[in-house]
């Protein structure tokens, strides 16, 4: 696949995943790649589930591991779409008010808008 299919792929796929959140009522988002320097006193896990810095020695090799052999035998995986939809569904379920990971939202505007530490 050339580079140009593959970037325009990708597109088509934030795409849709874009359209599946605005049909559950999620409101607009989007991915910021941010180096862990920059995230400072986040807390690795809860406050940002499946983040642990690089730096953390306990967790070295943290989810580097080859999948090979699994998807010799057979893995696959299902659109993102489907995970997005059924997330969203899921939550929608639950009574609302504060959740037990994630990063408080008056951290995550000042770390996106660069001032957080």
């Amino acid at each position: 696949m050339g580079l140009r299919v593959a970037i325009e792929a990708q597109r088509k796929r934030r795409r849709g995943e874009r359209r599946v959140a605005h049909e559950r009522g999620a409101p607009p988002s989007r991915i910021v790649w941010t180096p862990d320097e920059k995230l400072g006193d986040v807390g690795a896990w809860m406050e940002l589930p499946l983040w642990i810095p690089a730096s953390d020695p306990d967790h070295a090799g943290f989810m580097t591991e080859r999948i090979d052999r699994a998807l010799a035998a057979g893995l696959t995986f299902r659109p993102l779409e489907d995970t997005i939809r059924a997330v969203l569904d899921w939550d929608a379920t639950r009574p609302p008010g504060p959740r037990g990971a994630g990063l408080d939202p008056e951290k995550e505007t000042a770390l996106l808008s660069g001032t957080g530490s």
